[in-house]
């Protein structure tokens, strides 16, 4: 039986050239597995994005105590178990404070280097997507 992941499940439509930039992203970037969904692509793009605007200042890094009156108007506060969700918010800011496999320095200029449209080499991807998911 697989573990209880934290989120929500969003649906949503991309129309064909949106679609495909999708694909070019994750071509520049590197970040592209094969087999990978247009859905997993379409989330790691995301989360890139998101983790951008919080190193910018353009949105807030958040503990996550405040889920449940943010995500309100979006009536998302009453799925799901409320014990189960702050057990884990709580364990994911443990965890959060690990050190991460790479320097925010190295992550910094590999978010560079991505910005200038210059692809990954794969242990860039590699420290990359391990430094991403300790920030989740």
């Amino acid at each position: 039986m697989s573990k209880p992941r934290l989120g929500e499940v969003v649906h949503i439509r991309l129309d064909p050239q949106d679609c495909m930039a999708v694909a070019d992203m994750m071509r520049v970037t590197g970040q592209y597995i094969p087999r990978m969904t247009l859905g997993v692509a379409v989330s790691t793009l995301f989360r890139a994005q998101i983790d951008v605007w919080r190193r910018e200042g353009r949105i807030p890094i958040r503990d996550g105590f405040d889920y449940f009156d943010i995500m309100k108007p979006f009536g998302l506060s009453s799925r799901g178990n409320k014990a189960l969700m702050a057990e884990q918010l709580s364990i994911g800011r443990e965890s959060h404070n690990a050190a991460p496999c790479i320097s925010k320095e190295a992550y910094d200029q590999i978010c560079a280097k991505l910005s200038r449209g210059e692809d990954m080499t794969p242990e860039e991807y590699k420290d990359f997507t391990a430094y991403q998911a300790k920030l989740l």
